[in-house]
């Protein structure tokens, strides 16, 4: 989005997200609403309550589907010696996936735990090691930082909703909280410390790469090694919890209403209110779950060619805006008409416009953008996309000679020529 409309948007997106957190949480403690239909049903009856299941659900599959999608990615990027193409390695990926998927709810279960403290780990390193590189490299010899439209920008807006996505679950985690008023001192320091830091390293990777720094993975910029690659191997083969939290509770959603319980294994606790006839719930749980990320795999693998980072654009437009940008404040006001003041109101209606907005121009824009490609066909893919180091040899980018395959294939043709797009391997660079 260019230093400019990226802060605009960045600071917009921020303000608003964490306003609208906070509504969401004291809708959830005041009204005892734990879920978002729960929300749906004090805000608009019936009605409310089935739109935003409608919604909520959408959000799931499609995320799903990104995750999967991603995940296939990553395998790639970590492993791209290898001669496997990315429909492949999205084999691999599920196959693994489907092992985290089986996590039974957010609960304090050991499986939770180890999952939880691997993802910990993973986090702390995924920010040190780019902390260490960037003034440890530095920037690209050759890079620049415009070439930006009004399509690109928007759409770019739209991909960055995807970070603040944890809304669309906020409701059923305040749930299965000890104490579910002190989400709000909790989504305090979430804030304080994830927000500083993505800023940190959202701009100092802008101004050290420019345009080459909006691949899927932050990584490639840097030379190949050791360090980088361990981190991309282990955020392979560990990272999917983040990926798991929406799938788990579309799960839940399903599993409570047939009566299988999360803290069931070999044998129903709560009898004839299980309506799963006599089946193990751990066996159930395994056969659906797969079942529907086999679904989320054949999405994926249909979808594949129109590209993860204009997918993730599109889920953050249609869902995640409306469960983030615009719904919470809407939802509050409906529900706490009597508290609102016409300054309060004016702030919800400035919110609501905004992620309406956003929303409307993503779809639009990335539409725009997945109809112009030429590899967006249904199973049509190329066999590598954003599985190249291009702070490594061949494409040189550190080095400042004119006769380098970085400066010819890439710096040229995205900087003097102007053509974002070609800021990234496979889409001027043959794939």
């Amino acid at each position: 989005m260019g230093w400019l409309w990226g802060s605009v948007f960045m600071v917009t997106m921020s303000v608003s997200s964490y306003h609208s957190g906070h509504l969401l949480a004291d809708i959830c403690v005041r009204r005892r609403a734990y879920s978002w239909p729960a929300i749906g049903l004090v805000g608009f009856g019936a009605a409310g309550q089935y739109g935003i299941e409608a919604l909520q659900t959408t959000n799931f599959v499609l995320s799903g589907v990104v995750q999967t999608q991603g995940a296939g990615s990553v395998w790639q990027q970590a492993f791209d010696r290898s001669p496997i193409c990315q429909w492949e390695w999205l084999l691999v990926s599920t196959a693994v996936f489907a092992v985290f998927l089986q996590i039974p709810s957010f609960g304090g279960s050991l499986p939770m735990k180890v999952a939880t403290a691997i993802t910990i780990v993973l986090t702390v390193w995924r920010v040190v090691l780019p902390a260490y590189l960037l003034p440890a490299e530095g920037r690209y010899c050759h890079t620049c930082y415009g070439g930006q439209t009004a399509a690109s920008t928007l759409s770019a807006a739209a991909n960055l909703v995807f970070t603040f996505g944890s809304h669309a679950m906020m409701p059923e985690e305040v749930r299965e909280m000890v104490s579910p008023a002190e989400v709000h001192s909790a989504y305090d320091l979430a804030y304080a410390i994830a927000i500083p830091l993505y800023v940190l390293l959202g701009y100092s990777g802008f101004y050290v790469f420019g345009i080459f720094n909006s691949g899927a993975n932050f990584l490639l910029n840097f030379p190949d090694g050791p360090p980088v690659r361990a981190l991309m191997v282990a955020s392979a083969v560990f990272g999917y919890l983040p990926l798991s939290y929406g799938s788990i509770l579309l799960f839940l959603k399903v599993e409570l209403r047939l009566g299988v319980l999360p803290t069931d294994w070999l044998r129903a606790s709560n009898g004839a209110a299980n309506r799963t006839r006599g089946c193990p719930p751990v066996l159930f749980r395994l056969v659906f779950r797969c079942s529907v990320l086999g679904v989320y795999l054949l999405l994926a693998q249909m979808f594949l060619g129109v590209g993860l980072q204009n997918v993730v654009s599109l889920v953050g437009a249609i869902a995640i805006c409306a469960l983030t940008f615009y719904l919470p404040f809407v939802m509050h006001a409906r529900i706490f008409w009597a508290e609102m003041t016409k300054l309060r109101l004016a702030w919800y209606a400035l919110n609501v416009l905004f992620g309406v907005g956003v929303s409307v121009c993503g779809i639009y824009f990335t539409m725009q953008d997945i109809l112009g490609q030429s590899s967006a066909g249904v199973f049509d893919a190329a066999c590598r996309e954003n599985a190249f180091f291009l702070g490594s040899a061949p494409a040189d980018a550190y080095s400042c000679a004119n006769d380098t395959v970085f400066y010819r294939e890439f710096y040229e043709r995205a900087c003097v020529q102007g053509d974002i797009a070609c800021s990234q391997y496979g889409s001027c660079y043959p794939a």
